[in-house]
């Protein structure tokens, strides 16, 4: 494990923020897990002076160590930065320049996604690989099984979205034809909901009502077959409850909430979160061991649900949790499993919360005091899940198991933005064909 420990060494310094070893160091016949946890977006600055907030991270820097000097790749944005973390080479070298990239000889509107995009150098995992370790990656930026042969021996990644987030108005009416009905105080109702999902067939499901404690409708049942059995979900309202799929054999999902109801169902919301899958990849039943223990790949964050007035902010973090708990503890039921050599994962719940809500400056568009001080605690809140992840894998470590925190880049506020093709192109020097090619001759 020398060499591979060398190279770890190698490639994350540009982007580790602190790094715990511990126990004695390692002869290269003893087995040890190298665990890797990036947090997208995590300030160091912002993690030294809000340490006595964050406990296990600061248990890290204590005793562990971290890193004084950061520069981070260019530019530094979340696959661009990931991808180096994952090889040591530049972007230029590993193909992903951007979030977003535009390639030669394409239109200039047309951009490849980048989390959907190869690495043109190897990766560790696949290096790990070649030298007989095995490696497993969680949502890794640049990790994506689905787009690489060269992907590590177990691999999880973001895959299909079949529906966005929806607020569902549901219309009751006296139910028929259930099988397996509950007793009610009241007459049973039901709702149809049709499901309309991209790339894959629509679903009816079917919602039924029942009085089972009051005399107002306080439970619902959800089936896809008008049949109540115990796989079926049931909730009261203002509970989360989960509905799972199975599109194009790939199990799939979402988590839902009876937002509003009166006594006789004659209004009644019903809050959807996106309907989401992962891509699975390793050996044997890997993927059916994670789908009967962990259910579906659920969504990562909803903030235009929040921004509607759909959700509130406890529920926003609700969504944000479940997804960061999903991805802990799958990591860490792969580590004491299979016992990779090499374990590296994703939480991205600090990115979403820095771009939504970093103000800090008085030049920012729409600031003020109040309102600066209730987006910091927001953030705050995003810092203290992530710690709260490293509480937990600090508990999995083994004596020659070692942890590094690393962060793809940190975030500043801005409050002035200027788009240079967008300027050209209002002052006409830069004119574009009607395919939405550059036009040389008049540009």
């Amino acid at each position: 494990m020398k060499r591979f420990s060398r190279l770890l060494q190698y490639i994350l310094p540009a982007a580790l923020l602190c790094a715990l070893v511990p126990g004695r160091p390692l002869a290269a016949s003893e087995k040890g897990t190298i665990v890797v946890v990036s947090f997208d977006g995590m300030k160091n600055d912002y993690v030294h002076e809000h340490k006595k907030e964050l406990p296990h991270l600061n248990k890290i820097m204590k005793h562990g160590f971290d890193a004084k000097d950061i520069t981070a790749v260019y530019p530094s944005l979340t696959a661009a930065s990931h991808a180096s973390i994952a090889t040591g080479a530049k972007p230029e070298k590993t193909g992903l320049v951007s979030n977003a990239f535009h390639n030669k000889n394409f239109k200039l509107t047309e951009t490849e996604d980048a989390f959907w995009s190869a690495l043109d150098v190897p990766a560790i995992w696949s290096e790990g690989r070649k030298h007989g370790k095995v490696t497993a990656t969680i949502c890794f930026p640049g990790s994506n099984p689905e787009v690489s042969k060269a992907h590590a021996d177990y691999a999880i990644y973001y895959k299909d979205t079949f529906a966005k987030s929806d607020l569902v108005h549901l219309t009751f009416r006296p139910a028929k034809g259930w099988n397996n009905a509950p007793k009610s105080r009241k007459p049973l109702k039901e709702a149809v909901y049709r499901l309309k999902l991209k790339g894959a067939k629509n679903r009816t499901i079917h919602v039924l009502a029942a009085a089972l404690h009051h005399d107002a409708y306080d439970l619902f049942y959800f089936s896809d077959n008008k049949t109540i059995e115990d796989k079926d979900a049931r909730v009261g309202v203002n509970q989360w409850g989960s509905f799972t799929l199975n599109e194009n054999h790939q199990p799939a999902g979402f988590w839902f909430k009876m937002k509003k109801t009166d006594r006789t169902l004659s209004k009644a919301e019903m809050y959807r979160t996106a309907v989401t899958s992962a891509a699975i990849k390793g050996p044997g039943d890997f993927a059916k061991t994670i789908n009967s223990l962990f259910g579906f790949f659920p969504v990562d964050e909803d903030l235009d649900a929040f921004k509607k007035g759909w959700i509130t902010r406890t529920e926003y973090e609700d969504i944000s949790t479940r997804f960061a708990q999903w991805v802990q503890n799958v990591s860490l039921f792969i580590k004491d499993r299979y016992k990779p050599d090499l374990l590296m994962f994703y939480e991205p719940q600090i990115d979403h919360e820095e771009h939504a809500y970093l103000s800090t400056d008085p030049r920012q568009p729409g600031y003020s005091d109040k309102k600066a001080k209730t987006y910091a605690a927001r953030i705050r809140w995003a810092y203290q899940l992530a710690d709260h992840t490293v509480g937990k894998t600090l508990q999995s470590l083994g004596e020659n198991d070692k942890l590094f925190v690393v962060s793809d880049h940190g975030m500043e506020p801005m409050h002035t933005g200027l788009s240079p093709n967008y300027e050209l192109k209002k002052h006409g020097l830069l004119v574009l064909k009607k395919n939405g090619e550059i036009d040389l001759n008049r540009t």
